[in-house]
C-alpha cells in the first residue's frame, strides 16, 4: 500500500496528525506512518477513534455523542479496536495509546501469527527504525530500571575488594514478594523481527516477558501468558540468565506488580534506542556499576557479545570499557575467565518509586521537558 496524503479518508488523515502529536510521543510524519495508521484504522473506525483521548478513557456514549452517531455503530468500531489492542478498552471507556511504547507491545504480545500482524510488524519496524525517539530522549525519564545478576558476583567499593556478596538479588526480592506470577506468550519485540524475517541471536519468539502479581492476572485471563509457580518462574529466571539477555522493569519496588522484559540487543527497541538514540535518559540510574581491572584483563573479548549496550568493545584485540555506557546487568561478570570485572556500587543510584501511581508522578516533570522539546524541535 502506497497511499500518499491525498488518497487518505480525512478521518484517517486526522488520526494521522493524532498518531504523530508530541504528546503521545509520536514519530514525524512520513508515508510510513501513514501506510502504519492506514493499516490500524478503517475509514469508519478512525471517524469515532478521532475522539478519544490520550492516555486516559472516555465512556462510549461520550465518544458517540462527539462524532454525531448512535452508541449502536460506535461501540462495534471501538471494540474492534480494543480487541486488537490498538487502542485501550474496557468498561471505563476508550482511549488512544502511543504507537510505542503501548500500542505495540499490546498488540504483539498475545502471540498471533496472521496476515493482518505480520504487515502490522513490517510497517512498525519502518517507521521505528527511522530513529525518531532521538526527540524524546533529551531529559531523564527514569522509568525503566535494570534488574541485575547479583548472585555470587563480587561487588566492593575498589578493585582490590573482592569478597562482598550482594545482600539480596532484586530478582529473589520480586519472588518473594508475590504469589502469582506469569509469562507473555511472545517476546514482543522478537516476534515484530521474526515476522520482518530476522532472527534473535539469543533467545526464541517464545521467550516471553516475565509477569508479577496483578500484571499476571490480567494478561492470563485474556489468553496472553501462561501461569507460572515460584519453581518454574526461578527456573526461567536462570535460563534467561544463561542466555545473557538483559533485565528491564518498571522502576518501582520489588513489591509492586511488573513485568520483566528481558532483553537482546539485537531485537529489543528499547535497548536499541538506549545504544543509538540516548536512551539512556529512559534508564534509572543502576545500584551497580561493572568496573574492569585492567591488568587482569588479557583482552579475550568474551565480554562484548555479552553486553547488551556496547559498554565493552575489542578493537584489534584490545578491550576498552566505556564506564557510561554500563548498566549493571552483570552480564559481562560471567563471561570474563580472568576475574577481571566487578560490580561496585553507584553513587547516582536513587531507590524505585513505591508503584507506578508514583513513579507517574516522578516523571512528569521529565516528560514534560521531552514534550516540549520535540514539539520545538519540530
Amino acid at each position: 500500500m502506497t497511499r500518499s496524503v491525498t488518497d487518505l479518508h480525512p478521518a484517517q488523515e486526522e488520526m494521522v496528525r493524532l498518531m504523530c502529536s508530541v504528546w503521545l510521543l509520536g514519530p514525524p510524519r512520513t508515508p510510513a506512518v501513514e501506510r502504519l495508521v492506514v493499516h490500524l484504522f478503517s475509514p469508519d473506525e478512525a471517524e469515532v477513534a478521532r475522539y478519544l483521548p490520550f492516555y486516559r478513557r472516555r465512556p462510549v456514549d461520550e465518544v458517540a455523542r462527539r462524532a454525531g452517531r448512535p452508541v449502536d455503530e460506535v461501540q462495534p468500531l471501538l471494540d474492534s479496536l480494543s480487541y486488537r489492542f490498538v487502542i485501550m478498552g474496557g468498561r471505563r471507556g476508550y482511549g488512544l495509546l502511543p504507537i510505542v511504547p503501548g500500542m505495540f507491545e499490546y498488540v504483539l504480545m498475545g502471540g498471533e501469527n496472521t496476515a493482518w500482524h505480520r504487515r502490522y510488524s513490517e510497517l512498525f519496524e519502518e517507521v521505528i527504525h527511522s530513529g525518531y525517539a532521538s526527540a524524546y530522549t533529551q531529559s531523564s525519564i527514569p522509568a525503566v530500571r535494570n534488574v541485575p545478576d547479583v548472585r555470587e558476583i563480587p561487588v566492593g567499593q575498589t578493585l582490590d575488594s573482592r569478597s562482598a556478596v550482594v545482600d539480596a538479588d532484586l530478582m529473589e526480592e520480586m519472588l518473594a514478594e508475590h504469589e502469582l506470577f506469569g509469562m507473555l506468550n511472545v517476546c514482543q519485540c522478537r516476534q515484530s523481527r521474526h515476522f520482518t524475517d530476522k532472527r534473535c541471536r539469543k533467545a526464541g519468539v517464545e521467550d516471553g516477558c516475565l509477569i508479577f502479581g496483578s500484571f499476571a492476572h490480567k494478561s492470563i485471563d485474556r489468553g496472553r501468558g501462561r501461569r507460572l509457580d515460584r519453581h518454574e518462574m526461578r527456573d526461567l529466571v536462570a535460563q534467561r540468565r544463561e542466555q545473557k539477555l538483559v533485565f528491564l522493569a518498571g522502576n518501582v519496588s520489588a513489591d509492586s506488580p511488573n513485568v520483566i522484559c528481558t532483553c537482546c540487543e539485537c531485537c529489543c527497541h528499547l535497548l536499541q534506542t538506549v545504544n543509538e538514540w540516548g536512551g539512556h535518559n529512559w534508564l534509572a540510574a543502576p545500584r551497580y556499576l561493572a568496573a574492569v581491572d585492567d591488568e587482569l584483563c588479557d583482552h579475550c573479548g568474551l565480554c562484548r557479545p555479552a553486553c547488551g549496550t556496547r559498554a565493552h568493545e575489542v578493537r584489534k584485540k584490545v578491550h576498552t570499557y566505556q564506564r557510561d555506557r554500563c548498566i549493571g546487568c552483570g552480564n559481562c561478570l560471567q563471561t570474563c575467565p580472568q576475574k577481571a570485572i566487578i560490580l561496585e556500587p553507584n553513587r547516582r543510584y536513587r531507590r524505585p518509586s513505591p508503584d507506578f501511581d508514583r513513579l507517574a508522578r516522578r516523571l512528569v516533570p521529565g516528560i514534560g521537558w521531552t514534550m516540549l522539546r520535540a514539539r520545538l524541535g519540530r
